[in-house]
């Protein structure tokens, strides 16, 4: 329901809200829970639903990364690189978002998200160079 209205959208996924920080403390906890094999499948989902809170498309996506970042997600995020190709990518997707809408914060630079960005996009995308 709430990918195609979009006013449903705005008004009920913020994150200063109780239902939307329900949501992305889920979300997160799912993804920092991925360390056993078996999550990791599940993690690569909950990065792909915390992908569309913080896609560009997202309404509220600046706000949406911060508390992401703000809830500690990023350090689980970075894990998430080191999994397989399609948790890899996800993961990749996600840090990109948080990178754009965040700009620069504190838990990116200490996570050296910036470095693994360039590093796993190489990898995964090819050389641009």
């Amino acid at each position: 329901m709430a990918e195609s209205h979009a006013d449903f959208r705005h008004a009920a996924f913020k994150p200063n809200l109780p239902g939307g920080k329900a949501v992305l403390d889920q979300l997160l906890r799912v993804i920092q829970e991925e360390s056993d094999p078996k999550n990791v499948d599940i993690a690569t989902e909950a990065a792909m639903a915390l992908g569309k809170f913080a896609c560009p498309e997202n309404f509220n996506c600046s706000e949406h990364s911060k508390a992401i970042i703000e809830f500690n997600g990023v350090p689980p995020l970075m894990r998430l690189l080191r999994s397989g190709d399609q948790a890899q990518l996800q993961g990749l997707v996600l840090l990109c978002y948080l990178a754009l809408n965040a700009g620069t914060s504190k838990a990116l630079v200490q996570a050296r998200a910036l470095n693994a960005l360039e590093r796993d996009s190489s990898i995964c995308f090819g050389s641009t160079s």
